[in-house]
């Protein structure tokens, strides 16, 4: 029951939303295809995916200015914008009469985590839907691989032949999930403004330091083993995805089991 509810309520009602990341990764797409073409280099499928999420090499500070990748921001950023308001402003709203006939806390609770989930699948779908569509109008090769080139600015190298293409291209999605529910972790906490703060600061942080205890560094490819020497171990980035998601997850149900529903929503 519950979770029909926030399906309908909480994607089905404004999907109209989640064009706008269709309309940020058709122009990404764009301008990297004219980029490709100026250099005449040849691109395939997982050029574009490794374009999207790519992020940046690690900052060493006396090298050169920090500038945050605003490309791998910009769809982090607008997926939290997405998670932001719904679970916690859904209990001023019929999500209360959900959570009394529900008759369960922690089935509610539940219930939103699993639209956090299936929001951040959804939002990449869209991307990935939109990077073959336009792969497949450009008439762009669907291999995914990586090339060997030292002369182009904007693929990916690696010395590396055992990548497994399908856990890498799942880590973003499996990074943002994590995020996402702590998000909503933070916004019950807190307050809708500070989840999305705190989302931001991380996204900020993680680009400026590397390490993968700031997890948004799990999300840029760029940093993955494939393609730093140091790079962080992808077996390792999955483990600690899921553990920023369970606890996030235990850490929400539990304040969630004192939260004073018919309060003002700020205080357990």
């Amino acid at each position: 029951m519950c979770f029909k509810y926030d399906f309908r309520v909480g994607i089905l009602h404004d999907f109209y939303k989640y064009a706008v990341i269709a309309g940020i990764a058709l122009f990404a797409c764009t301008d990297f295809y004219l980029k490709m073409g100026a250099s005449e280099e040849t691109v395939v499928l997982s050029d574009y995916i490794f374009h999207l999420f790519r992020g940046m090499k690690p900052y060493i500070q006396g090298e050169g200015e920090f500038e945050v990748p605003i490309l791998w921001f910009t769809i982090n950023l607008y997926l939290a914008y997405l998670i932001g308001k719904y679970p916690k402003e859904d209990l001023c709203r019929s999500g209360v009469n959900v959570l009394l006939k529900a008759k369960s806390r922690l089935k509610w609770y539940l219930s939103k985590a699993v639209w956090c989930i299936m929001t951040v699948v959804i939002y990449y779908g869209i991307i990935y839907f939109v990077i073959l569509g336009f792969c497949v109008y450009t008439g762009t090769d669907l291999a995914l691989q990586v090339h060997f080139s030292g002369n182009s600015a904007f693929l990916l190298y690696s010395d590396r032949e055992d990548i497994s293409y399908w856990t890498l291209f799942l880590l973003p999605i499996l990074c943002s999930a994590a995020i996402s529910l702590m998000q909503m972790t933070v916004t019950f906490l807190t307050d809708v403004v500070y989840g999305f703060l705190t989302v931001a600061v991380l996204l900020i942080a993680s680009a400026y330091l590397y390490t993968p205890v700031l997890i948004g560094n799990l999300s840029m490819l760029e940093r993955c083993e494939y393609f730093q020497s140091d790079g962080i171990n992808l077996t390792v980035s999955y483990l600690l995805c899921i553990a920023w998601a369970i606890i996030s997850v235990l850490a929400g149900g539990k304040y969630f089991e004192k939260y004073d529903i018919l309060g003002d929503n700020t205080a357990p």
